[in-house]
């Protein structure tokens, strides 16, 4: 599959707070559905670790630091790296980078879309340099 073929088959789909698929999606949800369909790759449930950050500490911590992948900041965005997007001043956002300045994305009021990647404030773009099993 690839990462057009996984926007097309979600776009639409509601958006409901931890959702995990296939009926409904967060944003992070809906990127580790896209790593594990796309690149066979499993993402760390960001619902877990969530409570380790009660004060909403930067959610690109949780990418960069992720327990299974080796996460690399990039410059240059490619389809399928996470976006990480700024929202009430903090990047708290997550999406799917797909190519040619569109970024997949859901969140609350807003079912799954894909919209221009200069419609956002972006934290950065991140790449999985490899998978590692998780402790």
């Amino acid at each position: 599959m690839t990462p057009l073929e996984f926007a097309a088959g979600a776009i639409g789909t509601p958006f409901r707070p931890h959702g995990r698929g296939p009926d409904y999606y967060d944003c992070y949800g809906l990127v580790a559905k896209a790593y594990r369909e796309v690149l066979g790759l499993e993402l760390p449930d960001y619902v877990s670790e969530y409570p380790r950050f009660k004060d909403h500490d930067r959610l690109s911590e949780v990418v960069a630091g992720a327990c299974v992948h080796d996460w690399q900041a990039v410059d240059d965005p490619q389809p399928m790296d996470a976006v990480v997007i700024y929202r009430g001043g903090r990047p708290m956002h997550i999406g799917l980078y797909l190519g040619d300045g569109q970024v997949l994305h859901i969140e609350h009021g807003i079912e799954a879309v894909a919209e221009p990647v200069t419609a956002f404030r972006i934290e950065g773009f991140y790449r999985p340099r490899k998978a590692r099993p998780c402790a």
